[in-house]
């Protein structure tokens, strides 16, 4: 379970940073809806920090799995 939530929270923490990028214009195409929209930038943002958590908590959880068993 905790390998799971590690691979999801991996994936959406390189999308919010993907997301993010595009929102300041430094990433992605020359016209897009996500290009200079400062929105992007919070939802990518959001991502990364709901990613990391994720990932941290998968740490945590298989820590504590190998010190108990």
């Amino acid at each position: 379970m905790s390998s799971r939530l590690a691979i999801v929270g991996s994936i959406l923490a390189v999308f919010g940073m993907i997301f993010a990028l595009q929102g300041q214009g430094t990433l992605g195409p020359a016209q897009s809806f996500m290009v200079n929209n400062p929105r992007w930038i919070t939802y990518g943002a959001l991502m990364v920090v709901l990613g990391v958590t994720m990932n941290l908590v998968s740490s945590f959880t298989s820590k504590s799995k190998t010190i108990k068993g």
